[in-house]
């Protein structure tokens, strides 16, 4: 804990967190003459602020962020929503200031500096469980880049203001139920992910959109009208496979996660994606075939690098007419119905395949009867009992080799029967949507999937 009257110290530069406290040396009068103040400064229980004013915000020139808090569960749950809004607007920050983090706000309405061009250095925008707030009016910030806002569950309207956001870059929104309607154009926005906003049914224009991520928006129906440039993609948690249905035919999207769609045993026609290179389909449960027409699958997605399909429990077969001769990577994992990969030649056409997984599919008894590409690199199985037998090879118990052995004699590294974790889950995947230059980390082997997956070189 700090000292009291630290104010003294107006020669400080570097103080990250100033707990505001009822007693005498704990104010926030004490932030007034400390005009040096450098980097970010994190202002908590805001809810025993007297005379916020007295924190002579506004002289701090070296600041580069500011945070507000008050208790979770403190006094501020019942405060004047007046005097919560008097206070935030006596926090005034001076103009140079990079990024502002409000939490826990109770008052309706944000203060007129966030919005009439007293911040126009700032770069990122935090609102998160500013529980209050119906209308949302954000304005006069010309050089905006990242803006998040979550958990602002009375939030209803986001009002249309002239050269909004003009700069933006990056936006989050997350847990606003009543949310109905975003701002019509974000001109410059190249990632955007939409979580649990259950009343919004369409995205505003985005040309210059990269990354898109879309988690569990039920009513959502139109999103891709301004998908021109689109590079990731991730629809997770929506019902009815609408937004699978809604994929459209481009020649920029790199990469797609599915996952966590309900209520779907086939997805339909697969989109003319040519430059599609990673395909993960997680948790679908219940889905039965990859596709419902033949032939749409390996003709879709003729360029794929990476197929990885996890947690699909009623899953029968992949496509009879077999996979895109690109793939590099193949994943199956938690799939217990699996019986077939296809045609039997199917691994053994697949002359760019290098690594291949197949982990708890009890239901596949045997590799496909052409055996496996020549290409193979690594080859994983675990959790197939009947499978892990017929690919073992001579062993000291006298128990002999298995009918597969010979298809993978010749394949340098194999893992039959180890107990691995190489598959990121869902939210890990969601995670890297949104910073498509980061690495996962595997358990083992840093294979060449991953950097399909991320990258999409």
């Amino acid at each position: 804990m700090l000292p009291p009257g630290i104010g003294r110290l107006t020669s400080l530069h570097n103080l990250h967190t100033f707990q505001i406290q009822l007693k005498n040396g704990y104010g926030i009068e004490e932030l007034r003459d400390m005009v040096y103040l450098t980097g970010t400064l994190h202002n908590s229980k805001l809810e025993n602020t007297g005379n916020a004013r007295e924190a002579n915000l506004i002289s701090k020139e070296s600041l580069h962020k500011f945070e507000w808090s008050v208790e979770e569960d403190g006094d501020a749950a019942t405060r004047d929503e007046a005097e919560e809004e008097r206070i935030l607007a006596d926090l005034q920050p001076h103009s140079n200031l990079k990024e502002i983090q409000i939490c826990r706000y109770r008052g309706s309405i944000f203060p007129v500096w966030m919005k009439e061009g007293q911040l126009r250095n700032l770069v990122t925008l935090s609102l998160h469980h500013c529980i209050k707030c119906k209308t949302l009016s954000i304005s006069g910030l010309p050089h905006l880049e990242e803006l998040y806002i979550k958990e602002m569950r009375e939030l209803e309207e986001w009002l249309e203001l002239e050269n909004q956001f003009r700069s933006l870059l990056v936006l989050k929104i997350g847990d606003c139920p009543k949310l109905r309607k975003l701002p019509h154009r974000f001109p410059c926005l190249k990632s955007l992910k939409i979580e649990s906003c259950y009343s919004l049914k369409g995205l505003s224009e985005t040309p210059c959109l990269e990354v898109l991520t879309l988690v569990d928006n039920l009513a959502l129906e139109d999103w891709n009208e301004y998908s021109k440039h689109l590079r990731h993609l991730a629809l997770d948690g929506c019902q009815n496979g609408i937004l699978v249905a809604a994929i459209p035919e481009t020649s920029s999207l790199l990469s797609l996660v599915i996952s966590n769609i309900s209520n779907v045993v086939s997805f339909p026609k697969w989109p003319h994606l040519p430059r599609l290179k990673a395909l993960h389909i997680h948790l679908c449960r219940d889905l039965v075939y990859l596709s419902e027409e033949q032939g749409a699958f390996q003709i879709g997605l003729a360029h794929l690098k990476l197929l990885s399909i996890q947690g699909c429990p009623q899953l029968v077969m992949l496509p009879v007419e077999g996979l895109p001769k690109t793939l590099e990577c193949l994943i199956l994992d938690s799939c217990p119905n699996l019986e077939s990969l296809g045609p039997k030649d199917v691994l053994r056409s697949l002359t760019c395949l290098k690594d291949l997984y197949i982990m708890d599919c009890p239901s596949l008894k045997s590799l496909p009867e052409e055996g496996v590409s020549n290409s193979l690199q690594h080859l994983v199985i675990q959790g197939c009992p009947v499978l892990m037998e017929r690919c073992r090879k001579d062993d000291d118990d006298g128990g002999g080799r298995g009918r597969d052995w010979r298809m993978i004699m010749n394949i340098p590294d194999l893992e039959i029967g180890c107990s691995i974790s190489m598959v990121l889950s869902s939210s890990d995947l969601l995670k890297h949507m949104q910073e498509p230059t980061a690495s996962p980390k595997p358990e083992r082997h840093v294979t060449a999937w991953c950097h399909h997956f991320v990258c999409c070189k």
